[in-house]
């Protein structure tokens, strides 16, 4: 598995840049899809990768560890992201 430094090295070289830029470039499209899901939005990079947010809504849970007394909690509504990969990659 390549690590961030090694991906940035392979940018660097196919982009005939330095790894400063390369490291540059990696991290301003990781702050880009940060800023997407901050905001619960979805992102659809064509040919590459679906970034998905998408609302999860409340649900009960029933925790029934001591019979005598079982208790019902709600989790609240909350946004999940997700990624996945595009078919033709």
């Amino acid at each position: 598995m390549l690590t961030k430094k090694d991906f940035v090295k392979v940018i660097a070289e196919q982009q005939n840049t330095t790894q400063k830029n390369a490291e540059a470039i990696i991290n301003a499209f990781v702050d880009g899809v940060k800023s997407v899901f901050a905001k619960n939005e979805s992102l659809m990079l064509t040919g590459f990768a679906k970034f998905e947010s998408k609302l999860q809504p409340a649900t009960l849970h029933h925790l029934n560890f001591d019979p005598e007394h079982p208790r019902t909690i709600e989790v609240p509504e909350k946004f999940k992201h997700s990624i996945k990969a595009s078919k033709t990659l």
